[in-house]
């Protein structure tokens, strides 16, 4: 059985480790992304995203939870997903990150 003070010290290493861990995994999308057919893109800069489409630009506020980002104008929300390889899941099919 393991003591009370031991058991203490290895949760707050796992905790530790575990906080690193999310925070390093928990990188945000910064910078233009666009589909692959250039009909849409999402700029993320100055706390805000800006939504490109033929019909024009959308200045959005948005949220993160988790791998969900979700852009809000007004009442309309759109919902995309942030992937590991740094492209967007989006209505407008995969966005991928520009220079």
């Amino acid at each position: 059985m393991i003591r009370p003070a031991l058991r203490s010290a290895l949760l707050a290493s796992f905790l530790a480790i575990a906080s690193f861990t999310v925070i390093g995994c928990g990188s945000k999308p910064s910078g233009r992304y666009e589909a692959d057919n250039g009909m849409a893109g999402i700029e993320f800069k100055s706390g805000k995203a800006y939504l490109n489409t033929p019909v024009g630009q959308e200045e959005c506020d948005y949220t993160i939870s988790g791998d969900k980002i979700t852009l809000k104008e007004g009442d309309q929300n759109m919902v995309v997903t942030y992937n590991k390889d740094d492209t967007l899941d989006t209505p407008f099919g995969i966005m991928h990150k520009k220079s």
